[in-house]
């Protein structure tokens, strides 16, 4: 049985929405969207825009990537 958990990066950091960050083959882009976990989608979904043009397509583990940048604090 699996726990809903957070979504965390490789580097078990928490994502956010505007975080640069690159998976395994060094693909970089950016966060669009987070979803926390919920029954349906257990652990949390990211949606991310690469830079190679592939846009918002969603990820169900957080933990495929590693952060590169945070996204930059709103005040």
């Amino acid at each position: 049985m699996r726990i809903v958990s957070d979504l965390q990066y490789i580097n078990r950091e928490v994502p956010m929405i505007g975080d640069r960050i690159a998976d395994r083959e060094g693909r970089l882009g950016t966060v669009m969207d987070v979803r926390t976990g919920s029954r349906a989608i257990v652990d949390g979904e990211l949606s991310v825009k690469w830079d190679d043009g592939v846009v918002n397509l969603n990820y169900p583990l957080a933990d495929n990537f590693a952060l590169i940048s945070r996204a930059p604090q709103r005040m």
